[in-house]
């Protein structure tokens, strides 16, 4: 009796332990109340609670969310309040990271998004982690060179202004920028320039009169709206612009090296970080690096209104954008050639005669190849009738084999044919 009582105790108890426990998520971001941003926040809490599965149910409630953090002692204040209400922090911003850092000490898991560069903003780094307790944050790994490079084929600029955020220069090591950019500008032994602009960027009276192009480096908090705004702004100066954002392209931004697809994977590496702290894993080994593949993006519209015209290289491999038809899906030039390719019925028959071409060949081969015959019958007799002389059954059995020794004809035959599907190859081809 005692041991029934036992076993419904520790069933009782497994249950308890088994039910999802609520972990609550704090945010702390650098970007104004919105509804885009609130939703955001919301997919980030969905995946996360996803992949941590259903020993803990996670939950973000707005009284937990700290909104337009604009300079660096608000985000430390806003983080030692928050870290006594909340199992995880998410830092979305420059600001709001660098902020956070400058307490030294984490207490709850802490996991930042938005960075520029560790180096730049004297984040924690060692060994391509954070070397921080209950600290990591995702910097996605770009060469600034490379981006350049690419840009100057697009079009071959003289002097380069970089354009970012006010905020975010303020997170950054003033003398390391200028290093960087010193370095930029001999190894593309070209002028840069950096200025810093407020939202809605669209003052670009502190653009230096010589710029010939312009690179966005950090314009994060901003609507489509705003970008559309200052796109149109730069295509009055018809000067080319490059942006480290990837879904500017889509608003008239001339190009961009960064994929759309960054934010997604963005989100399933901050829901892993999660998950790993969550089940006492180290968030100071965590690798950093967001080593996501580039793709270049073109508007067309763009390049037209500042009477750009790329290269066939460009066009070729490039993503190629028509803001005059946002429902359509864009692809580029390569693309759009293989997919002709596939779908091209003339093509497809084409193919198909080179079949029937090869079957012609076999057939005059077959012509010249030894003909092995034969040929079986078989006798049954009456069995009255039978004797040694004339058995009851009889069979007899025949083979022959014939083989061409010469034949021009038929020698002629099988080069013809495979002069045909030559030529069949070379239609096919072309």
């Amino acid at each position: 009796m005692h041991l029934k009582y036992c076993l419904i105790f520790m069933l009782c108890g497994l249950t308890f332990s088994l039910q999802a426990q609520n972990t609550r998520i704090g945010i702390i971001t650098d970007y104004n109340k919105s509804t885009n941003l609130d939703s955001l926040f919301q997919v980030m809490a969905l995946e996360i609670d996803k992949t941590v599965g259903a020993l803990k149910e996670i939950s973000l409630n707005s009284d937990n969310i700290r909104y337009n953090i604009s300079s660096l002692d608000k985000a430390s204040k806003e983080y030692q309040s928050l870290t006594s209400q909340v199992e995880l922090i998410l830092l979305v911003g420059s600001v709001s990271v660098k902020g956070a850092v400058l307490n030294n000490t984490f207490t709850v898991p802490t996991i930042g998004i938005g960075i520029v560069d560790p180096y730049l903003q004297e984040l924690p780094y060692k060994n391509g982690t954070s070397g921080k307790d209950n600290f990591s944050y995702i910097w996605r790994n770009t060469n600034v060179i490379d981006e350049f490079k690419e840009f100057r084929q697009l079009f071959s600029f003289d002097h380069l202004t970089i354009i970012s955020n006010t905020d975010a220069i303020s997170t950054v090591n003033t003398g390391r920028v200028q290093e960087m950019i010193d370095s930029l500008s001999r190894s593309l032994e070209t002028s840069i320039d950096l200025v810093t602009l407020e939202p809605p960027y669209t003052d670009l009276s502190v653009l230096p009169e010589e710029t010939d192009a312009v690179y966005l480096a950090d314009l994060l908090n901003n609507s489509p709206a705003q970008i559309q705004e200052l796109s149109q702004k730069l295509i009055d100066k018809k000067l080319p612009s490059l942006s480290s954002i990837g879904w500017h392209v889509n608003e008239g931004i001339l190009a961009s090296s960064a994929r759309e697809d960054n934010l997604k994977q963005i989100i399933r590496k901050v829901s892993i970080m999660a998950d790993d702290a969550f089940r006492g894993m180290s968030l100071a080994s965590e690798p950093v690096a967001l080593n996501a593949k580039s793709r270049f993006s073109l508007n067309l519209q763009t390049a037209k209104a500042i009477d750009l015209y790329p290269s066939f290289d460009i066009l070729f491999t490039a993503r190629l954008i028509d803001q005059n038809d946002k429902s359509t899906k864009a692809y580029s030039l390569n693309d759009i050639m293989s997919k002709a390719l596939e779908s091209n019925f003339d093509i497809k028959i084409s193919y198909k005669d080179i079949e029937i071409t090869e079957q012609d060949i076999r057939s005059a081969r077959s012509s010249i190849l030894p003909d092995l015959s034969a040929s079986v019958s078989a006798t049954q007799l009456n069995p009255d009738q039978a004797n040694a002389f004339n058995p009851e059954q009889l069979t007899s059995a025949q083979i022959a084999l014939n083989q061409v020794i010469f034949s021009e004809q038929a020698i002629a035959s099988i080069k013809i044919s495979r002069l045909l599907m030559s030529a069949q190859e070379y239609q096919t081809e072309a």
